[in-house]
Order: structure tokens, then sequence, then C-alpha cells
């Protein structure tokens, strides 16, 4: 409220001021500051509190959008992923996106836990899409997501074979309150990745950073994996996850025609 930034010296009641908005006469406070200037607050006209309070409504809502945009900055997202919103899925798997919804919803409770998801399916079946419905829904209620490829990340690891690289990228990680991991287990099967991979989500498992991950492998063949370190790595994901399923057909071959379709019309306009 602009009450709060006055520096008020004295202080006298007065009866014969005009409220601002509306012309009405109004009892009003005097506030005298330092140098002799004259502020008044109209303390008992409705309309003119009423202007105040949307004053400091504006204020917030423009704070919040400029927190917003630095959170979304600062996600690893590109402009496409920021747009996807749950109010945009098709309806197709009706659980998965209640269980995803259901999740934003809790996430307070969900993040004391260290609790994520494990969004799993075939290809084109939409599973980054639900990830980054729940990683929008969460920074517009003030959660600091990051988003990465694991591909991406090791395969600029290896370019640089720069060990201060991967510190830095997960004490970023670290400093989430939700990380998303897209199209786990299908980066390179080798040492060197698997041991890199295990550093990441155990790292997040023991600070309790909760983890929405999408892959292609259900919770059966993560938990029966041969490999002792991607072991490792399935049972402190598998502890900490609940799993979403969203096994069907492939929406890509209806996503291309559709876009097919609106290239030809935009050709074949006057």
């Amino acid at each position: 409220m602009a009450m709060k930034r006055l520096q008020t010296i004295t202080e006298e009641q007065r009866e014969d001021v005009l409220c601002p908005v509306c012309g009405k006469k109004v009892v009003a406070l005097e506030y005298k500051l330092g140098k002799g200037d004259e502020v008044l607050s109209h303390v008992n006209c409705e309309c003119w509190l009423k202007e105040i309070e949307e004053e400091d409504r504006r204020f917030e809502a423009q704070k919040a959008a400029i927190d917003l945009d630095k959170r979304q900055k600062a996600a690893g997202m590109s402009r496409f992923e920021l747009k996807q919103r749950f109010e945009n899925d098709d309806g197709r798997y009706t659980e998965a996106t209640q269980k995803c919804l259901d999740y934003v919803k809790r996430f307070d409770k969900m993040k004391e836990k260290g609790r994520g998801l494990l969004i799993y399916g075939g290809m084109g079946t939409g599973k980054t899409f639900m990830s980054n419905c729940v990683a929008n829904a969460l920074m517009e209620k003030g959660v600091n997501v990051r988003r990465i490829s694991l591909v991406k990340l090791l395969n600029f690891r290896i370019s640089m074979d720069n060990i201060n690289t991967m510190n830095e990228v997960v004490e970023t990680l670290k400093s989430a309150g939700l990380v998303v991991i897209d199209d786990y287990g299908v980066e390179r099967d080798t040492p060197y990745i698997d041991e890199n991979i295990f550093a990441i989500i155990d790292t997040l498992y023991n600070d309790g950073v909760p983890m929405v991950i999408t892959t292609n492998l259900n919770a059966e063949q993560l938990r029966k994996n041969p490999n002792a370190v991607k072991a490792r790595s399935h049972e402190r994901i598998l502890e900490n996850v609940v799993i979403v399923r969203m096994v069907g057909d492939s929406r890509r071959p209806a996503l291309a025609a559709q876009a097919k379709m609106d290239t030809e019309m935009i050709f074949s306009a006057e």
C-alpha cells in the first residue's frame, strides 16, 4: 500500500478534502513530510482504497510475470516447449493426465519427500509433452525447474572433456525445485556414460530433488537391467517416483499429416 512509503512527521485530520477519484468530500489524514511537502491519504473513501488496492494488484501481477520469465529462461526449455499446457492435451491418456495434474496440485508435499514422476511409453505417445505440462504448471506456481537431455548433456561433456563443466551442471540441478530428465535410457551404453548418469541421479536423490523422467522403459525393464551401475540408478529412480503409463500408438504420423494440411492451406490462400 502507498501508506507504507510515507515517512510521516506530523499527522492531523481534515474534513474539507475532496477524493481525487470520485470528487466526494471525505475525512482525510494530512501527512506532512520532512521537507514541508504534503501528502493527503484519504482513509475513508472506498473508491480511493479500491484504486490503491488495484494498483497493488497490478504491481504484484507485473512482478509475478517478471519472475516467471526469469524461471522460464533458466529452465532450459525451447519457446515451443514453454507453450505446452494441460489445457492443450488431447485427452487420449486421461489417467496419465490426471496423475500429472494431481502431482502439480500436491507438489509441496511431494517435494518434501523428494517424490517425482516416471512417465513411460513408446515413441510419439506424448511423454515429453506431458512432462513439459508439469514443468510449466509448476513454474507458474513459483517452482524453479531445470530440464535436461542426458544425451545432449553427456555429448557436450565428452566434447569439452572438462570435469568442472559436469560439476557445475550438477550443482545447478541441485539448486532446482524440480529436474525434468527427457528420454532417459536412449543414451549410449558405455561405462563412462553409465557412471556420469549415476552421479547425476545419485546427487539428486540424496539432495531430495524431485525428478520427472520420461523414458521408453517400463518399471519392470528398469528393475531387471543386468548392468550393475544402471541398476543403482534405476533403484534410486523407482524408489521416489509415481509411475505414469502412456502406452499406445504414436501421435507423430497424425501430427505430420495435420502439419502438411496446414501448410497446404497457407500456400493455397489468396
